[in-house]
């Protein structure tokens, strides 16, 4: 398979620089250029494989390897998606049970099956990549299991690559219904999704949910060249290398709305809903899977939309415990205990 890049289509580069390498010469981010389709049949197929299997189906269809879900498993232990019914009309999708590692040691690990040399790390593609074979094998688990599909799906925006997993997912034929995105208070996707605007010049504010601490995250512009084509990205990085405000033409904006809802979440308000998740005892969330639960929540009171939506728990909370015994104000050896023995 070969790559292109969001800024052209005209260049074609490697499938190993597309693992290794953030970006091309001309600055753009790798995409294939031929874009795998799932058919019915595909998904058909997926729901009677073993999760692990359906993570070596997309990386081989994307890298042309012979991986087997046995060759995952040795990597990253056995593997599914632990399915909490928080309500009747949320799930929690926790990928990280029964795994040692968390989401980016998840990556290097899959990385290492396939690139062999030690000095290299996986690039922005392969990270996203690797989020697209998790949702892929969890969509099939969820189908085996009978679930009306299409299914929203609500997430933490991070760098916006996230949510771009799922879009691409999603055009390429897995049933994502609506993707909710989660920013704090840098809120550059709202702004740009919402009031088809971005300010350019603005600093980072450093926030508690760090890994969305974003001025201009880099995956809009694969939003942006997916949507609106590689000519409107030209006009996006004009922006940027002057450090003037983007905007957009209403339809454009909506053309970039399609199937998207982003809220922005703030400290103020995950200090107020963490310690009452936690004080219910039904679910026990990590602070960006607690963004994700509050965006859903706003795209609900927004649209009206009553129907089943799943949330991505990509991370054990053990890993942000400091920051979260701080909202529940109890000292952070007493939650660990507590986190580990769920």
């Amino acid at each position: 398979m070969l790559y292109v890049t969001t800024r052209s289509d005209r260049d074609a580069f490697t499938l190993y620089r597309a693992m290794t390498t953030d970006t091309a010469p001309d600055g753009g981010q790798y995409l294939p250029r031929q874009m795998p389709q799932f058919s019915a049949e595909d998904l058909d197929a997926a729901s009677q494989r073993s999760f692990n299997e359906n993570i070596a189906y997309v990386l081989c269809q994307l890298y042309g390897a012979e991986l087997t879900g046995r060759d995952i498993e040795l990597v990253i232990g056995k593997r599914s998606a632990h399915i909490l019914d928080l309500d009747s009309r949320t799930m929690i999708c926790e990928i990280w049970p029964g795994s040692d590692c968390t989401f980016d040691e998840t990556v290097n690990r899959l990385f290492r099956l396939l690139v062999h040399e030690p000095d290299l790390r996986p690039g922005q593609w392969f990270v996203i990549s690797v989020r697209i074979a998790l949702l892929f094998a969890v969509y099939a688990q969820l189908m085996a299991q009978g679930a009306k599909m299409p299914l929203d799906i609500a997430l933490p925006s991070m760098d916006f690559q996230t949510p771009m997993a799922a879009w691409y997912a999603r055009s390429w034929g897995l049933p994502v219904g609506t993707i909710i995105c989660a920013c704090n208070e840098n809120n550059a996707p709202w702004s740009l999704l919402h009031q088809g605007e971005l300010r350019t010049d603005c600093a980072v504010r450093r926030t508690i949910t760090a890994a969305c601490d974003q001025a201009v995250p880099a995956g809009l512009e694969r939003l942006i060249s997916a949507v609106l084509g590689a000519d409107e990205v030209k006009q996006y990085l004009s922006a940027l290398d002057a450090g003037r405000l983007y905007s957009l033409e209403a339809a454009q904006r909506d053309m970039l709305r399609g199937g998207l809802s982003v809220a922005v979440i703030s400290r103020r308000r995950l200090e107020f809903m963490i310690p009452n998740l936690y004080r219910s005892g039904c679910w026990q969330p990590d602070l960006y899977t607690a963004m994700a639960y509050a965006a859903l929540a706003d795209h609900r009171a927004t649209t009206g939309e009553t129907g089943k939506a799943l949330i991505i728990a990509e991370e054990n909370p053990l890993y942000s415990a400091d920051i979260l015994a701080k909202l529940l104000n109890i000292p952070a050896d007493h939650l660990r205990r507590r986190l580990e023995n769920m």
